[in-house]
């Protein structure tokens, strides 16, 4: 039995050795069986996906293929409805093999219904999703059923436990199935809609913990856990139990763009590993990524979990006047470091100081935020730190944000698509605080430092540059 629950910002390359297989891996196909969201899953930031995975081939000489299909089908199919529940699941595979044929399909998979010996076939790896209908979850009827499309915790339940049979006599295929991913808190169904979500989670937590422990084998079968990332778990929170605020667009069900692009590569990286350790087997004394031990082969740059973080630097550098600068590593700082009369830092609607010559007024200095500081003198300051992850987050806060951006980060001009241009100023550098500094564009690039409104702009929150303006002008008046 095994479980893996991904962490965020954690990415493990397993290098592959081969030894007493007759199996050749490392050139595993693997087929993604999904809807909407995991089709915008799979081409995230433009077939994502893909890409990952041919990146991966061409660094370590491996060869696995990756192909998405649309499953049960297409929303006009016939005879088999669109859903792909665990109802659906098991009808297919376990109970009703008749509404599966495939011997209609043409090879896309697109317009017919494979049936899973017909899948193995041709795939050693098998990865499967609900849509995020499977979270709407209703409360249970004591008449639990394996029969029943209910939806429900008691029909879902049975559902699984004759899926995971059927998943045992393939045991020379990896199934990894993803847990249920989140609705949006402000969409509408059957049952009550918060009383629904918090049933998924139940079901996931089920999943996760008891369903593979039956004190059985099912070593083929790991869990990606995707409610993980998405869900939001502060039980203070509106949206508790439901899709994340910053990952949802309106009412949709869909996690956005930022979303996608945070959890891709999280899912590629999780792919690898799997794929390897359950069909490759390390020589002994090699060295293997996730050892806890950096030898070999291993730095920093291909094993971060055993070498730890890479060294960076910055360097930050100040003319005589007014300032604006960001970190953009990974580093431990304090304002009281830099050697200014004044540090300012743009917090939820109001400014907050740093003045040298008072003791009490520190503050910590954030990665890929912007500060505005002013110097006597041109002067710099070189930071040691670690590059950020490739998952490093910032995030907005409703209002005006003062930021920047990495070239490793996942914050990007993709994430701000949902962000009109007009909501986005890039500062010119050489007169950060006047009026004419503040330039609408819709890119974002390492070197630069921008204004971002997280909301819909009015009048109002237009002369927000000119109270900029005047709020400098007057500092040292």
């Amino acid at each position: 039995m095994k479980i893996i629950i991904s962490l965020m910002g954690i990415f493990i390359s397993f290098l592959i050795c081969l030894s007493g297989f007759s199996y050749a891996a490392g050139d595993e196909n693997i087929l993604f069986l999904h809807h909407s969201v995991g089709g915008n899953l799979y081409n995230y930031s433009d077939m994502g996906l893909e890409n990952f995975i041919a990146g991966y081939n061409d660094e370590q000489n491996t060869s696995y293929s990756i192909e998405n299909w649309e499953y049960p089908g297409e929303r006009d199919y016939s005879p088999y409805a669109w859903n792909n529940y665990p109802f659906d699941y098991w009808n297919l595979w376990v109970n009703d093999l008749s509404s599966c044929n495939s011997e209609l399909c043409s090879g896309d998979g697109y317009r017919c219904i494979e049936c899973l010996d017909n899948i193995v076939e041709s795939h050693e790896i098998v990865v499967l999703k609900h849509c995020y209908g499977g979270s709407d979850i209703l409360e249970d009827q004591g008449l639990s059923n394996v029969l029943f499309p209910r939806k429900s915790l008691e029909n879902y339940k049975l559902q699984y436990v004759a899926l995971l049979e059927t998943f045992d006599e393939y045991n020379s295929t990896l199934f990894i199935v993803f847990t249920l991913p989140p609705r949006n808190k402000d969409y509408s169904s059957a049952g009550t809609p918060r009383e629904n979500a918090a049933r998924a989670t139940e079901f996931t937590e089920w999943v996760k913990n008891e369903w593979l422990d039956d004190g059985a084998d099912h070593e083929n079968v790991v869990i990606f856990d995707i409610r993980e990332f998405l869900v939001e778990k502060d039980s203070y929170s509106d949206y508790y139990n439901f899709l994340k605020d910053e990952y949802s667009t309106g009412v949709d069900s869909h996690p956005n763009d930022f979303a996608n692009n945070v959890i891709g590569p999280i899912f590629g990286d999780f792919l690898i590993n799997e794929t390897q350790e359950f069909f490759g087997i390390n020589l002994p004394n090699s060295p293997s990524c996730g050892d806890d031990l950096c030898e070999g082969d291993e730095t920093c740059l291909t094993c971060s979990g055993d070498c730890g973080q890479c060294e960076a630097s910055q360097v930050i550098s100040f003319e005589q006047g007014w300032n604006i600068f960001s970190v953009n590593i990974n580093v431990t700082l304090n304002s009281s470091e830099f050697i200014s009369p004044l540090i300012l830092d743009y917090r939820e609607g109001s400014w907050v100081a740093d003045f040298s010559n008072k003791e009490g007024d520190e503050f910590l200095i954030e990665p890929l935020k912007g500060y505005y500081v002013y110097s006597t003198e041109i002067t710099s300051l070189e930071i040691i730190g670690t590059n950020l992850i490739s998952a490093y987050v910032f995030p907005l806060v409703s209002g005006w944000n003062l930021i920047s951006v990495n070239q490793e980060s996942i914050f990007s001009d993709i994430y701000l698509q949902s962000i009109a241009q007009e909501n986005i100023y890039e500062i010119n550098p050489q007169f950060p605080t006047e009026i004419g500094s503040f330039n609408p564009t819709n890119t974002l690039d390492p070197s630069n430092i921008y204004w971002v409104y997280e909301s819909v702009l009015t009048s109002k929150d237009m002369s927000f540059f000119e109270r900029i303006a005047n709020f400098f002008k007057s500092l040292f008046s």
